[in-house]
């Protein structure tokens, strides 16, 4: 029960949070109206709000070896959601990510 929880909680929670939150409300800032004049710009507003919220989902982890690796599924994560429009395969994908993680975690302890 608790691999479960590691694997398809907690990415159906991340994904809530730095998606459906985070990156969104990068995303509205950075398109309003008092929004800086670099970001007047759709597409650049909504790739600072990937990268951001992908840094933010990195730095939150607390690892700081593993940061880039991290920025870059936030990075893949955050594109996968603004290009779909759905937190669905962002979740997915989240959670496969952990599967993965979780088996090369049990097999380096056997």
């Amino acid at each position: 029960i608790l691999l479960m929880v590691v694997i398809f909680g907690a990415g159906f929670f991340e994904e809530l949070v730095f998606r459906g939150f985070v990156f969104n409300s990068l995303r509205e800032r950075f398109r309003g109206e008092n929004a800086m004049l670099f970001f007047k710009n759709r597409h650049l507003a909504d790739y600072a709000a990937v990268s951001l919220s992908a840094l933010i989902f990195a730095v939150v982890h607390m690892t700081p070896t593993a940061i880039p690796g991290i920025f870059v599924l936030g990075f893949v994560l955050g594109e996968l959601y603004r290009r779909t429009g759905s937190l669905i395969p962002s979740m997915l994908m989240h959670a496969g990510n952990n599967f993965i993680a979780v088996l090369i975690l049990l097999n380096s302890m056997s």
